[in-house]
């Protein structure tokens, strides 16, 4: 009977997550391969390598991850620039500015208060889930560990490279392949029609299915990131990134979210401040306000207005 409305929906789930499944496996093998050439410089026979290997390994293992990952995006770079682009131009029409200018009218400093609260959630969020984590006895999330101080005094060029990789690099690529694509395909999957007496914001949400969609991307970017610590923390995270890339309109949001999360955790790492911070009281500082963040911000974006 031709291109039904199911099957039309499962060949654009497929198109959204060839790309994340891709890019996942292409990283693997990469990384895979930079251990093995990592574990050939460990043993080398050759003193110079031997010792080279073994005082910066933490900054090898480090650029090792990042080039997988830059290598693993460029591959998919063309087609998310045309997603983001064909994103912003939609959000450009004079009918969904006016739409999204509503929603964003109630938020206290409009749009840049909406960034405001999607920033303090994501950096209130970042720190709170990574202690609850610590606090259960789940293995520390990697850049989040609480033995990171003892790797940076005996491999002092790690700190650089892991605020220029970690805080700069891995984000904007990251959010290119599980936002920049598999978020913003799978919001044509699952949109539906709006529906009367719903609030804007919430009509907006559902017609452009975004909810679903930040949900399934966030969890592929749980998956990608391959145990259970940097799963829950990537779909938490990735979640709030979807969303601010639809209430916002913009792609850089996300990238801009995602680095400064990763760069608090840097820094309290780093610092040795995460180990003083894994209590029940810290945890509740950062978790709850990180929450109440995100639900004041919903709450305003509702705003009261009814969709006609």
């Amino acid at each position: 009977m031709g291109n039904t409305p199911d099957r039309r929906r499962r060949e654009q789930v497929l198109h959204a997550l060839v790309p994340a499944f891709a890019f996942t496996l292409l990283f693997e093998i990469l990384g895979t391969l930079f251990s093995v050439l990592l574990g050939f410089l460990s043993g080398s026979q050759n003193t110079n390598l031997f010792v080279f290997a073994t005082r910066h390994a933490q900054s090898l293992q480090a650029v090792g991850g990042a080039v997988s990952c830059a290598v693993s995006c460029a591959v998919f770079l063309p087609a998310a620039r045309r997603e983001i682009r064909d994103f912003a131009a939609s959000r450009r029409t004079p009918k969904m500015e006016g739409a999204w200018e509503t929603a964003v009218h109630h938020v206290p400093g409009g749009a840049q208060g909406a960034l405001l609260f999607l920033l303090a959630s994501a950096l209130f969020l970042s720190a709170g889930i990574n202690i609850l984590l610590s606090l259960t006895g789940v293995t520390a999330l990697a850049g989040a560990a609480s033995d990171m101080t003892q790797n940076t005094l005996s491999d002092p060029t790690y700190p650089v490279l892991a605020v220029l990789l970690y805080g700069l690099l891995t984000p904007a690529a990251e959010e290119l392949i599980f936002r920049g694509l598999a978020f913003l395909r799978l919001r044509a999957a699952f949109a539906r029609k709006e529906e009367p007496r719903r609030t804007l914001f919430a009509s907006l949400l559902r017609a452009f299915g975004t909810v679903p969609a930040a949900l399934f991307s966030a969890a592929l970017f749980a998956l990608y990131h391959g145990n259970l610590p940097q799963g829950i923390y990537a779909f938490v995270l990735g979640t709030l990134f979807a969303l601010s890339v639809e209430i916002t309109g913009r792609f850089s949001t996300a990238v801009f979210l995602h680095s400064a999360s990763n760069l608090l955790i840097l820094l309290f790492s780093l610092t040795g401040l995460y180990n003083d911070l894994v209590t029940p009281i810290w945890c509740a500082c950062f978790l709850l306000p990180g929450l109440l963040f995100f639900a004041l911000l919903v709450f305003f974006l509702q705003g009261g207005v009814r969709s006609r």
